[in-house]
């Protein structure tokens, strides 16, 4: 069903001029991330991103809602079974602030300029 909604939101916004999309999701599987890519009219780049489960913990606890604790539960299930390791395209720390590995996804991408800094943009 996510593919179903997808797919027309993305030809949407490709007519209207974007050039970049960014998906934040978890994939388990090859096969669901072939998937992914079958019903994408572009390239895709995957980001895995590496983070120990206590600094889940630690982000979700704030936030103990059921919902929080059943995305605790599968994410300590992923991590125990291995599940989604070895997608992406590159690999990324994800031990810091949002800001600083969004900052390095980006540049490895090559979607910034180099000399970005964190004040605006690329010179």
């Amino acid at each position: 069903m996510m593919l179903a909604n997808l797919v027309p939101v993305v030809e949407n916004y490709l007519e209207a001029g974007v050039r970049y999309f960014i998906f934040a999701r978890g994939v388990r599987t090859a096969a669901e991330l072939e998937s992914l890519r079958s019903a994408l009219s572009m390239p895709l780049k995957v980001v895995e991103l590496i983070v120990p489960f206590s600094e889940i913990e630690r982000r979700l606890a704030p936030d103990i809602t059921t919902a929080r604790q059943e995305d605790l539960r599968d994410a300590k299930a992923w991590l125990t079974t291995g599940e989604g390791v070895g997608l992406g395209d590159l690999s990324v720390p994800n031990d810091r602030s949002l800001r600083d590995a969004a900052a390095d996804i980006l540049r490895r991408l090559d979607w910034v300029a180099q000399d970005y800094h964190r004040g605006g943009g690329g010179e």
